[in-house]
This record gives C-alpha cells, structure tokens and sequence, in this order.
C-alpha cells in the first residue's frame, strides 16, 4: 500500500508534504507517522489533529465519484498502474 500525510486546511484535507515540489507518499503507516513525529518535534506548538495518513488508493476511489470526468479518468488510470 502506498500512503499520503494530509493537512487539514480551512474545508478539506490536503497533501501538502513534498520533496523538490513533488507530493511525497510513503510506503507504509509508520513512516508517514515518523513524518508527522519529526514536523511536531520542531514545530511544537502545531496540533496533531491537524494531520492524518490516508491510504491513497482510498483517495484515489474517491476521485472517482468526482463530476469532472477528467478527474474519474486520472484516478482509475491511477488505480489500474
């Protein structure tokens, strides 16, 4: 399985983790909470609440139910790799 960290921002959650501007996934839970333990150890006053690891296949299903039709295509084409 492949996961993402996600930020909570204003209405919605979002992958702002990347490296040389490319989003960052990380291959198992524990290494994204290693991500998210390193971020809170020198940013002590952020709140844990503020960030989740999602599986990013679930991410990815949910794009599917998306109105934009180019959205549902990236996402399956993205599932069936």
């Amino acid at each position: 399985m492949i996961y993402e960290v996600q930020t909570r921002m204003v209405n919605t959650w979002e992958n702002c983790w990347t490296d040389g501007g490319v989003p960052m996934t990380f291959t198992n839970k524990r290494e994204a909470q290693l991500e998210i333990d390193d971020l809170l150890a020198l940013m002590p006053d952020y709140s844990p609440d503020d960030y989740r690891i999602v599986r990013l296949e679930d991410v990815l299903r949910a794009l599917l139910a998306d109105d934009n039709e180019k959205t549902r295509m990236d996402a399956q084409r993205a599932l069936d790799q």
